[in-house]
């Protein structure tokens, strides 16, 4: 087995490099502010420069709770998720996930926690839970 020590020699040179930049980056007292708050915060650091603001993601988030909620109501029968994910797809409703079983899986979930639906049938082998909407 032939050792590749160009393609390491390269990526040592690439971490010399931004070693020196982050050295730069250090010596200036906004650039060591910076440094500190973003590898300070273990990997959590907030995202810089988001478009939206939490309170208006959370907005966002309700708006698509309660667009979930009322197509629930749509529903006189209990219903499952593939139900609900027909019914939705019908008002061309705009999935953000890549998977709308998760989106709406999701939804079900908050809905449950907050009482405004309720299991009718458990989930058993390959047959899902069905739903209800309790009366507002």
């Amino acid at each position: 087995m032939t050792l590749d020590l160009s393609r390491m020699q390269s990526k040592v040179r690439k971490w010399a490099e931004w070693t020196a930049q982050l050295n730069a980056i250090a010596s200036d007292p906004d650039g060591k502010d910076f440094l500190s708050e973003v590898l300070s915060s273990n990997g959590n650091s907030p995202k810089v420069g988001l478009a939206t603001s939490p309170k208006r993601r959370a907005q966002k988030t309700t708006n698509r709770i309660n667009a979930i909620w009322q197509a629930c109501g749509s529903f006189q029968q209990p219903f499952g998720l593939r139900d609900l994910i027909e019914a939705l797809q019908k008002q061309n409703f705009q999935f953000k996930r890549g998977d709308p079983n998760i989106e709406i899986g999701w939804a079900l979930r908050e809905l449950l926690a907050d009482s405004k639906l309720t299991v009718t049938r458990e989930r058993h082998g390959t047959v899902g839970r069905l739903y209800q909407r309790v009366s507002p």
